[in-house]
């Protein structure tokens, strides 16, 4: 049994960001203007019992990936994660990380990838429940007629995806929660 995760606290942009780490790898990302509630609440529904243990030094490594991604000079990320869900949103989010920098999928697209046809919804809400933003880059996943939701706001899934375009993002917003 897990007794303890290291996590860090980290600017980009103006905003807070959360890192959280096992010993496996990275099991939590928050998005900018997240609380640390956010970190508090998922570690008590994921993995009750563990302690969480301010470390900036164990979690240097995915920091410095995601704020190289942020600055625009990173499109890949390559430290381990280790995601917390069920087999099927595993399976959604191994899909999502499959998408290339700059590119999109639609929730159809990806049912259709995972050999399940008719579960776009299921692929959308498996989507929204994604504890790695950005490195699981979940903003690239659309509706089939339009940006469809993000969790964390449309202002901020646009900005990633202008990002990821090459375009002129301007300031980044602030998670909508």
């Amino acid at each position: 049994m897990e007794t303890a995760w290291r996590w860090a606290r980290f600017e980009w942009g103006g905003h807070s960001l959360f890192a959280v780490r096992s010993a496996a790898g990275l099991v939590q990302l928050t998005l900018p203007g997240e609380p640390f509630d956010e970190v508090t609440a998922f570690a008590r529904r994921t993995a009750p019992g563990v302690r969480l243990v301010e470390d900036a030094a164990a979690l240097a490594p995915w920091v410095d990936e995601v704020t190289a991604y942020l600055d625009g000079r990173r499109k890949t990320f390559h430290q381990p994660l280790d995601p917390r869900g069920t087999p099927f949103q595993l399976a959604v989010w191994e899909a999502i990380r499959a998408i290339p920098y700059g590119e999109r999928r639609t929730y159809g697209q990806l049912a259709l990838a995972l050999g399940r046809p008719r579960a776009s919804r299921a692929v959308g809400r498996a989507t929204g429940q994604n504890p790695l933003p950005l490195v699981i880059p979940c903003h690239r996943v659309v509706a089939r007629s339009g940006l469809g939701g993000y969790s964390d706001g449309l202002a901020l899934k646009t900005w990633l995806l202008a990002q990821e375009a090459g375009l002129e993002a301007g300031a980044l917003p602030s998670a909508a929660r």
